[in-house]
């Protein structure tokens, strides 16, 4: 399978044309043409994770965050971008990136599954052409209204998370509910005309949460979430989605990296057959079928010894939910 069989076939779930103008998706490196046997998925294209496609025999590197946004006017290995470029170019790794076309395309109606999100519209409209209208985030209603508490409590749950930030009175009745992957914050001016009870997004400053809350707006930090449901899985939503639409071939090998920053960077690569999983994994799958979607159920689970206490800072808006 050639490189740009891959790239078409991504794209015909999720073609760059909906990607926002400033994105910079597609074929970033090397050459449509190449020969691909093996694909590396990972959020962000580091030197860890660059050094674990090469290990890996990777042919192809997909992310989600684009390597290159702006010009680049040299190419030099005292650039750290540059450096990575040299480095897929050296290993004959080609590089595709899909960013905010995956957020419209696949991570605002994942979000919204997550929740369980009933009546849902698009939060905010970024592509409306022939008829057809698409966009980031999405708002919706819950089954029932439940307090904001609650609701803080049902998203960490949801999202596999070690806690959230909750600002607002923890003892409001909310139901409708915004949801935007990613940093959400210029989405607000969108999120107060939906007239939603609360705002779950991620990277809020303390500022913006406050100022949502003295305007009606409850908001639920959760760190970049579903872009990574849980700090120690953050690549996990965008794998599941990807897996399905690469998996295409019988001599198609996947190696999965899974990144994320704690106190230290750690690396996992999981590599599995199209035809079912090989080798000891902590990752527990479901559904696992060509042609099928591929649901993450759980990576490095934490035992919270059912601790669900709140941690309450000196902001009278501001709760952890842990």
């Amino acid at each position: 399978m050639k490189c740009k069989d891959v790239i078409r076939k991504i794209e015909e779930k999720y073609p760059v044309s909906f990607a926002e103008e400033w994105d910079n998706p597609g074929l970033l490196v090397g050459d449509p043409e190449k020969e691909v046997k093996r694909v590396f998925l990972a959020l962000d294209v580091t030197d860890e994770s660059l050094e674990a496609a090469v290990k890996a025999g990777a042919d192809m590197m997909i992310t989600h965050h684009p390597l290159i946004f702006s010009g680049i006017k040299k190419v030099t290995a005292d650039n750290f971008i540059s450096r990575r470029i040299i480095g897929l170019i050296e290993n004959g790794i080609s590089y595709y990136a899909m960013h905010t076309n995956f957020d419209v395309l696949g991570m605002a109606d994942l979000s919204a599954d997550y929740l369980e999100l009933k009546d849902r519209e698009i939060l905010e409209v970024t592509y409306d052409r022939e008829g057809r209208q698409e966009g980031l985030g999405r708002v919706g209603n819950l089954a029932e209204a439940q307090t904001l508490e609650a609701f803080g409590r049902f998203v960490k749950e949801k999202f596999q998370l070690p806690f959230v930030k909750v600002y607002g009175d923890l003892n409001k009745k909310v139901e409708r509910v915004a949801v935007c992957t990613g940093s959400g914050k210029s989405l607000m001016p969108s999120v107060l005309h939906s007239q939603a009870d609360v705002y779950v997004t991620a990277d809020m400053d303390y500022h913006s949460s406050i100022d949502a809350v003295s305007q009606g707006i409850c908001v639920i930090d959760a760190g970049h979430m579903i872009k990574g449901f849980q700090q120690k899985q953050r690549s996990a939503p965008f794998i599941s989605l990807m897996a399905n639409f690469i998996l295409c071939s019988n001599k198609f090998q996947l190696s999965v990296f899974f990144q994320f920053f704690m106190e230290l960077t750690e690396l996992l690569i999981l590599h599995y057959q199209h035809d079912g999983m090989s080798g000891d994994s902590p990752v527990v799958f479901s559904n696992f079928t060509v042609g099928s979607s591929i649901r993450i159920l759980s990576l490095f689970s934490q035992n919270l010894n059912g601790n669900h206490s709140f941690f309450h800072c000196a902001s009278p808006f501001l709760s952890n939910i842990q």
